[in-house]
């Protein structure tokens, strides 16, 4: 049986000529465009498009890699849709901020936010028995999967798997996070299981600058200086955490995918191209803070004094906060609340927040971190 391949480049610079020549290597090393598109395709590209933030903090794919796949698959004579479902704001008004709408327009294309919804079905060997998900990306003849390497407060990092919970339509992944909180293993095998139904047949994954820290949205850009191509959301995955020196079994995506066979999330079956996996390994590259641990099944006071000391939560910056309200208004078990005194400031019931960190994925001001436990605080310091 022939190994899944992933592909490495080496790409330091987002330089509009260099971007495209890479990804066309890219995609000429998996056996050339004319393998996924014919004329006349409705070809939809599937970027990380989480937040309306500049460019140069690394929240988004950049639009230089849009660009440059869009530029192909309008070569090959399909129809460019670029598409997302934000967190914050639109896709629209997204791409106007970061410059992309214009290269889009004049390639006869258009960029749609996901907002009608189709249920599909899924086989019935799978955990979950129906997903609702974007209409456009049920009407596409190909979808292309853009992600951005970032680290994720809940999820260790959001890669090429993840990226494609953007095609569940707006509060919907709100409810999805609900469940994440209380099981992480439950959302990761919702994910491994939508990027199946979804089936993107091919990636292109933008690391030129990733995000590490206080990702998704609020972490610092690092130059990594790479791009990577393949079919294989899992495998690529896989590939990124060597290249990080990030855990593998933290990544709770590759670990059910595993399980429910899904993909190849063994490296030792992964045929890698392009440049040596040795030559881009980064270093130091820095985690999200959560560890997203479970209380042991303790009743009472004792689960909550565990689950503080042991796990992460978010922590509000009110030097920061501008009071926007975007945290209060997404937390979906409604733990954030407005005190109103001298100072007026938002606060978080710690006991009963279900440490889903989708406050401080969505905060538009980076003004919620991540706070290790004490536990966890004095692990790090007798290392």
């Amino acid at each position: 049986m022939s190994k899944t391949k992933v592909i490495i480049k080496s790409c330091e610079e987002y330089h509009a000529g260099k971007v495209k020549r890479n990804i066309g290597d890219i995609i000429d090393s998996l056996g050339g465009i004319s393998r996924y598109i014919k004329r006349g395709d409705r070809v939809l590209l599937k970027p990380n498009l989480l937040q309306n933030k500049p460019v140069e903090k690394a929240v988004t794919t950049h639009p230089l890699i849009i660009r440059a796949v869009a530029e192909i698959v309008k070569d090959a004579g399909g129809e460019v849709i670029v598409g997302d479902s934000p967190g914050i704001g639109s896709a629209l008004s997204i791409a106007e901020k970061s410059g992309l709408t214009p290269f889009i327009e004049r390639l006869g294309g258009k960029i749609v936010n996901f907002e009608e919804r189709i249920e599909v079905k899924t086989p019935e060997h799978f955990v979950f028995k129906r997903f609702e998900i974007a209409k456009a990306v049920t009407e596409s003849d190909l979808i292309i999967n853009l992600p951005k390497i970032k680290t994720h407060a809940q999820m260790y990092l959001t890669l090429a798997v993840k990226n494609l919970f953007g095609c569940v339509v707006g509060k919907r992944k709100v409810q999805w996070h609900f469940m994440a909180g209380r099981d992480v293993d439950y959302f990761a095998t919702m994910l491994v299981e939508l990027h199946q139904m979804v089936n993107s047949r091919l990636t292109i994954v933008d690391g030129i600058t990733a995000m590490e820290g206080n990702g998704p949205g609020s972490g610092t850009p690092r130059d990594i200086g790479i791009l990577l191509g393949g079919e294989d959301c899992v495998a690529i995955d896989r590939v990124i955490c060597e290249i990080l020196g990030a855990k593998p079994a933290n990544l709770r995506t590759l670990v059910m995918a595993e399980k429910l066979a899904i993909g190849e999330p063994r490296l030792e079956n992964i045929s890698l191209d392009g440049d040596p996996l040795d030559s881009v390994r980064v270093n130091d590259f820095k985690m999200a803070n959560s560890v997203p641990l479970e209380t042991m099944g303790l009743p009472g006071f004792l689960g909550r004094y565990f689950k503080n000391a042991f796990t992460s939560k978010p922590a509000i910056d009110n030097s920061r906060c501008t009071l926007c309200l975007t945290c209060l208004d997404s937390c979906p078990v409604e733990v954030i609340s407005r005190k109103k005194g001298k100072s007026d400031a938002l606060k978080i019931d710690s006991r009963n927040c279900i440490r889903c960190f989708c406050c401080q994925e969505l905060c538009p001001d980076s003004a919620i971190n991540v706070k290790k436990g004490w536990c966890l605080r004095i692990a790090d310091l007798i290392r």
